[in-house]
């Protein structure tokens, strides 16, 4: 705790500021930030990164993966291409992390709702600095016509919460990736009640989209929503 107290009762000026300050260390306070990756002039190839839907700026996670706000709000972001549809008009909620228990609270205290597809083009403008390389990897651009990417595996980790304290059974949806279904009448509430839900699949091919349906249950009250994206390239 650093105390500065009021000392002015002595001083003979005669506009005085009697002010008086205490700050005490918070490091559960949300730090966020910008990046000026996507003001450079070369194209990567994306190795690893975060989508964080909702999100206030950017933040680099202590497992080294940058993870990027959608839509953009904070500042310069990488330019990723990433496009969202939803039935009605695609609905962002964002609250404090310390309202979020569980795993990476940080990014599953902000997402959209009433998703139905993402698609995530894995490249972005940027040039080849060391801290890059780390994170995107190195793919140098070239003025030869483009060519089909060879297919690459990569670990994908989904984040969800249930943010409007719904119940059991009120929001349910089907999931695919790359035209397979991998998760199946999925039930935030059901899996874990206020709390982050992380669901990880290994082994997912992708060539230069990562492509994300959502289909509603017929019997459900809410639309399908998401926090959070991770994809981390399989070595």
């Amino acid at each position: 705790v650093l105390n500065a107290p009021d000392y002015t009762r002595t001083c003979s000026c005669g506009y005085q500021n009697q002010t008086s300050l205490a700050l005490i260390h918070m490091p559960e306070l949300e730090v966020w930030t910008s990046s000026l990756l996507g003001k450079r002039s070369t194209v990567t190839t994306v190795n690893r990164v975060g989508i964080n839907f909702g999100a206030p700026g950017d933040r680099l996670s202590k497992s080294g993966t940058l993870w990027l706000d959608y839509p953009s709000v904070g500042d310069h972001s990488p330019d990723i291409i990433i496009k969202v549809t939803a039935g009605e008009k695609m609905n962002t909620f964002r609250s404090h992390a310390l309202r979020v228990q569980g795993e990476m609270p940080w990014v599953t205290a902000s997402g959209i709702r009433n998703v139905e597809s993402i698609d995530i083009e894995l490249k972005l403008v940027t040039k080849q600095t060391k801290m890059d390389i780390q994170i995107f990897g190195e793919r140098p651009a070239t003025k030869a016509p483009a060519k089909k990417a060879a297919p690459r595996n990569f670990t994908i980790r989904l984040y969800f919460r249930e943010p409007d304290k719904l119940k059991a059974g009120e929001r349910v949806f089907s999931l695919s990736m790359q035209d397979k279904v991998l998760l199946k009448d999925f039930d935030i509430a059901k899996e874990s009640a206020g709390a982050t839900v992380v669901r990880e699949f290994k082994g997912i091919s992708i060539s230069q989209n990562l492509a994300i349906k959502f289909t509603p249950d017929a019997k459900s009250k809410a639309k399908p929503l998401i926090c959070g994206i991770e994809l981390i390239e399989e070595k």
